[in-house]
């Protein structure tokens, strides 16, 4: 093929796009911005691009380019996640998006909020719950989110058009979408926008006969710049007795939502933020004049120490490696409509029901900064729940000498690896494990397997070392990467099952090797370990 003239850049090699099945040389000049395509040896074209993208999943990158006056998108395909990965950080270097180099973190907000709106409209005035204008993220999840809107039509749209009208034209929709009358909404500030890709949505229902939707859960995933972030808000299944039943529908939704994943990945490990809320149905396991008492008297430690939730997570149960601001609130259900009085209906003992978690990446920063309930919204016989969070949106890297950047050097190597405690996935009572290490920083590896064993050691082979060359050799990109360790089990005669996953950040292992031991999680319960060392040598030669 025909090589495009030389400029101090970066050329990628695309399989195909604009839909044709033809190779695509892209070039990409980080001096002067100029992008040019050259298709099956064809004549070089200037490319007016306006924004590259990633496509999570798949080795493409996805290019909004101007053609004819008319924007247009176009979806390059490549051999590799580590030349996708290269072609979409020379893509925004050539925009020269940013003027600082390496990463720049814009402050970002995040507003989630979640109520059972118990098969009833809510209050007109949102306030008390969302107040407007204050964060950059608000996602809402509701739950038995079922009435007759006054001015007729459909619930969803209903509700979707109150919360965006709420919010005010300076936010936009991400996302929204229902499961029954399980409901979630996404909104960003309208600024934002331009930072938005990936945007996806899936469901998974858990109710009668795992096909009802009056339970289960609902997410949106989508990324604002080089963070990803997904949301998801759920019902589990009721009754005081039936924690079995919801630790079994938090997986069972995991697993229902790895449709939005890539290589049977846990999708609550795949991205750098995961919110989960709902109406998690979790109960106090103390009588009902005890919790009443102790509301009474204010000691909400006692009702806490009795939480299904809070023990359950302790034990590994259900939300492996999630986290919870402390609650500093009372029960939130069960109420009788139009006050905030625990109902004699029934004797419900009063509980945390209405749950707020989240789960971040290791190479990120989050803080809580709120989480509170709404009392003050009487019309269901559960209270709004909200917290909001402070993080960072990542703008695309920018390399500082890109013509250095891209120079085949960096390597991370992976040495002394062992598992322990894996699940048995075969009918001997063992499994037959290997580990894939992939992640958009690296070109992803694969180790042999190891025959029935729940605790497998793979030796050492300096004839196959387990290497991974580097995307780019730039410190300040590789401190903010991870990579994903995907442990299976091989099978001759079926396709080969997931054991479990963890993330394995880069940072530490800058400099020399740093030893690591990372819990495995399936379906959001623990799966064993993995243990090794990890280096990241910026100078080695691939």
């Amino acid at each position: 093929m025909a090589a495009i003239e030389s400029f101090p850049s970066l050329t990628v090699v695309a399989i195909d796009g604009f839909l044709k099945k033809k190779p695509v040389l892209l070039n990409m000049d980080t001096a002067s911005g100029r992008i040019c395509q050259q298709i099956d040896g064809g004549n070089v074209e200037a490319m007016d691009v306006s924004a590259a993208f990633r496509v999570k999943n798949a080795p493409n990158v996805k290019v909004i380019m101007n053609v004819k006056g008319k924007s247009k998108e176009v979806e390059y395909r490549f051999a590799s996640d580590k030349l996708a990965e290269q072609a979409y950080l020379g893509f925004q270097a050539a925009l020269n998006l940013r003027e600082v180099e390496g990463y720049s973190p814009r402050p970002l907000s995040v507003f989630v909020g979640t109520m059972n709106m118990g098969d009833a409209a809510c209050t007109d005035d949102l306030e008390p719950w969302i107040p407007r204008n204050t964060y950059d993220v608000y996602a809402i999840g509701v739950q038995e989110c079922e009435y007759k809107p006054a001015n007729g039509g459909k619930t969803e749209a209903h509700w979707f058009s109150q919360v965006e009208t709420h919010l005010g034209s300076g936010y936009v929709r991400v996302s929204g979408g229902s499961l029954w009358s399980i409901r979630i909404i996404v909104l960003i500030r309208a600024e934002l926008r331009e930072f938005l890709s990936d945007v996806a949505i899936n469901s998974e229902a858990t109710g009668i006969g795992h096909v009802a939707g009056n339970k289960g859960g609902i997410g949106i995933s989508f990324s604002l710049g080089d963070s990803s972030f997904f949301f998801v808000t759920s019902h589990l299944a009721a009754h005081q007795g039936e924690v079995a039943k919801r630790n079994a529908d938090f997986s069972e939704i995991i697993q229902g939502l790895s449709k939005l994943s890539v290589r049977n990945v846990d999708v609550t490990s795949l991205y750098d933020h995961v919110f989960w809320f709902g109406d998690l149905n979790y109960r106090i396991d103390l009588e009902r004049d005890a919790v009443l008492a102790a509301v009474e008297a204010g000691n909400l430690d006692e009702i806490l120490a009795a939480d299904q939730l809070a023990a359950e997570m302790a034990a590994g149960n259900v939300f492996v490696g999630f986290s919870e601001a402390p609650i500093s609130f009372t029960p939130t259900y069960k109420f009788d409509r139009g006050c905030r009085e625990y109902t004699t209906t029934k004797m419900r003992v009063p509980s945390y029901t209405d749950r707020i978690l989240w789960k971040t990446a290791p190479h990120i920063e989050l803080s809580a900064t709120a989480y509170d309930a709404a009392h003050d919204i009487t019309t269901s016989d559960h209270s709004p729940v909200w917290a909001a969070f402070d993080t960072q949106m990542l703008l695309p890297f920018r390399s500082a000498v890109w013509d250095e950047a891209f120079d085949s050097r960096g390597i991370v190597r992976i040495r002394n690896l062992c598992g322990d405690n894996l699940r048995s996935m075969d009918l001997n009572g063992y499994s037959d494990p290997y580990v894939i290490f992939f992640g958009r920083a690296v070109d992803s590896i694969q180790t042999p397997t190891i025959k029935k064993t729940l605790h497998p050691t793979w030796a050492d082979n300096p004839d196959e070392p387990f290497n991974m060359s580097l995307v780019i050799n730039e410190p300040d990109y590789i401190e903010h990467q991870s990579i994903i360790a995907l442990v299976m089990d091989e099978d001759k005669m079926s396709k080969d099952d997931p054991l479990g996953q963890a993330w394995i950040p880069l940072a530490p292992g800058i400099g020399g090797p740093h030893e690591f031991t990372v819990q495995l999680t399936a379906n959001g319960r623990p799966a064993g370990s993995l243990s090794g060392t990890i280096e990241v040598d910026l100078d080695a030669m691939v």
